[in-house]
């Protein structure tokens, strides 16, 4: 009898500090920081402490197993935080860990394959962004958010112009265009529609599609890139040269500003030698930079492709059944 009571102890006592250590300060901070991070973003605005966001980060990943779609959620707002700091790599893992929890947030899930995708088309792994994606779409049609899931088919489209499928493309194009009304997504597709001619060397109809979208939204990077660069292998130098320093002005983005100095490069007659060659040098230096990123970006994706088969972690499911186990042996001993 003795014996049996020792055992109920334990038992009570383990699933006493269980309770206890989902209750803990420390986790119910890291709660309200992911909360307060994801009513920001629903408001288009980021959250600026980025040691917060790493340690609720590093408290829930602890706690993953009792809290998988808060770590989910810490999982996406932490790997934003690594890509933004210009580390793929880190991000990557970051954002597969997530994937592989027993969570069933699927709008934060398809974020974090958005994400992914992203990485991977930097990286130039068109299909393997394609399939993130395509994921990603999925995962916001069952969360029931039809924008971002046409923002994924845009996506999507995308990587099949950039490998020049061309009826692809126009099916998922088509769809955005019958089924969607909203301007952003619009003007997407039509950025997706210039891209794919582009690709096919057809620069008037690029300009078309470019055209439409900067009607709508004038500084609209991918058309006066892709307007620039038509006009560029169309021999109008003037025009190519007016939409490159556009594109210069408005983005940050490293490849971006490569394609607009080599346009600038190639067309603007108005400069003289020593500013050409200054041009050229600083496109020199974003491409060593390109270079550089682009070796994280292939590791990043080695990563994901390294771990796309793996199964998620069911250890969670287990630490509930156990504890539902140990319930019922005390019934048990008790009665």
């Amino acid at each position: 009898m003795i014996i049996k009571r020792h055992i109920v102890l334990l038992l009570l006592l383990g699933i006493s500090l269980m309770l206890t250590g989902c209750s803990h300060p420390a986790l119910h901070k890291a709660r309200e920081v992911i909360a307060v991070a994801d009513s920001l973003r629903a408001v288009g605005q980021g959250y600026t402490d980025s040691v917060t966001i790493a340690e609720a980060y590093n408290t829930l990943h602890s706690w993953r197993y009792f809290c998988p779609t808060d770590y989910a959620r810490a999982c996406y707002f932490y790997g934003r935080l690594l890509r933004n700091n210009d580390d793929p790599v880190a991000a990557m893992q970051v954002f597969i860990n997530a994937t592989h929890t027993n969570m069933r947030d699927y709008h934060t899930l398809g974020r974090i394959y958005s994400n992914m995708g992203s990485i991977s088309h930097l990286a130039g792994e068109y299909q393997l962004a394609y399939d993130m994606y395509s994921r990603s779409a999925d995962l916001f049609l069952q969360s029931g958010d039809t924008l971002l899931y046409y923002y994924g088919l845009n996506a999507m489209a995308l990587e099949c112009a950039t490998q020049g499928q061309r009826e692809e493309t126009k099916k998922l194009v088509q769809e955005i265009h019958q089924q969607c009304s909203d301007t952003a997504v619009i003007v997407r597709a039509c950025e997706m529609e210039a891209e794919m001619y582009f690709q096919r060397r057809q620069y008037d109809s690029a300009l078309c599609y470019a055209s439409q979208a900067l009607k709508k939204i004038p500084n609209s990077i991918s058309a006066l890139l892709i307007t620039a660069q038509s006009y560029s292998f169309m021999h109008i130098g003037d025009s190519a040269v007016h939409y490159a320093h556009l594109v210069l002005s408005n983005t940050s983005e490293l490849h971006n500003i490569n394609n607009a100095l080599y346009v600038l490069t190639n067309d603007d007659e108005s400069k003289d030698k020593e500013a050409i060659k200054e041009t050229a040098a600083e496109r020199s230096d974003i491409q060593k930079l390109i270079e550089i990123r682009q070796g994280k970006l292939s590791q990043a994706t080695q990563l994901l492709e390294q771990n796309l088969t793996r199964k998620p972690d069911m250890r969670g499911w287990m630490i509930v059944f156990i504890i539902l186990l140990s319930c019922v042996v005390i019934l048990l001993v008790m009665r």
